[in-house]
């Protein structure tokens, strides 16, 4: 089955590419809306055509009109994935009572603190957007 491709706000025979990723919360009041389809998004991508425009769109939109998905698959979508995945980890954690704190060591590691006395660390691969994921979860700095 082919997925149908809606051209929205921004056209398909533009060539983009891309700039930038980033992630803020929704739950703070931050995020905007996609450039091309409209809907409010959190996981940012931003893209230029070839006149140097840039757009700020979601990750599905950044997927459909760019032909760079090597760097979606290889690199933004496992930045997302990777934020998305330790927060849900926080927050069954503090929901179960298996964990009692979480906190950054150094830029790229966080310490998750158990209830029992133990502790474990985890590397954080892509700081810049798993941080913004899990900040509002962090118990002491």
């Amino acid at each position: 089955m082919n997925k149908a491709i809606i051209e929205r706000n921004l056209p398909h025979n533009d060539n983009y590419k891309i700039i930038s990723y980033a992630y803020v919360s929704l739950i703070d009041g931050n995020g905007t809306c996609c450039d091309n389809c409209g809907k409010l998004i959190s996981n940012m991508v931003t893209i230029e055509n070839q006149n140097g425009v840039q757009y700020i769109v979601g990750n599905d939109c950044a997927n459909t009109l760019t032909f760079e998905k090597w760097k979606l698959v290889f690199e933004i979508e496992p930045a997302f994935d990777e934020g998305k995945s330790l927060r849900s980890k926080i927050i069954k954690g503090f929901k179960s009572n298996k964990f009692n704190q979480a906190y950054l060591y150094k830029t790229n590691r966080i310490i998750l603190e158990y209830t029992d006395g133990g502790n474990s660390m985890q590397e954080i691969n892509y700081p810049e957007i798993t941080i913004p994921y899990i900040k509002d979860l962090l118990t002491k700095k």
